[in-house]
């Protein structure tokens, strides 16, 4: 089982779990997806905040990240991955591919896009992992049907 301290080892890890569960998602500058997934995913930060943590992994340099998340209002960190190891270390093959991450570094379980669906689990899973009774999301505007953005290129 992959494991936030293998994939993220440029994060302090022990430090990022010790508040809580982790959610991370991976995003590609110029996939219109990872545009339209972000309001949605930061809908989920501001139901979790201060219990979860909340990190983007983006395909580029920290400079071209830092312009992408001014852009798309997103103020969580943001991981810079031009070169994708952290995408493929996490198996991500596409825009909006989205994981909990447990206080003990286990991947909860991974999403491999955004959709109504999607968004009404990770919520269910992110409260289990808190140990909180679900309650019901936002999700207005998602897509009905799973959506997935571009392609990760292959290692």
């Amino acid at each position: 089982t992959l494991s936030l301290h293998d994939a993220l080892p440029i994060l302090d890890s022990s430090s990022l779990l010790a508040k809580g569960p982790v959610f991370v998602y991976f995003i590609m500058d110029g996939c219109p997806c990872s545009v339209d997934a972000q309001p949605l995913f930061n809908r989920v930060r501001d139901k979790f905040k201060g219990r979860v943590q909340f990190v983007g992994v983006i395909d580029e340099d920290a400079i071209k990240g830092s312009k992408w998340a001014k852009t798309n209002a997103m103020t969580d960190p943001m991981v810079p991955d031009s070169k994708l190891t952290l995408i493929h270390a996490f198996k991500a093959t596409n825009s909006a591919f989205s994981a909990l991450v447990l206080p003990d570094g286990t991947i909860d379980k991974m999403w491999p896009g955004y959709s109504r669906d999607y968004l009404i689990d990770i919520n269910e899973h992110i409260s289990a992992a808190l140990g909180e009774k679900s309650t019901p999301l936002d999700t207005a505007y998602a897509p009905a049907n799973k959506t997935a953005g571009c392609e990760f290129p292959e290692s």
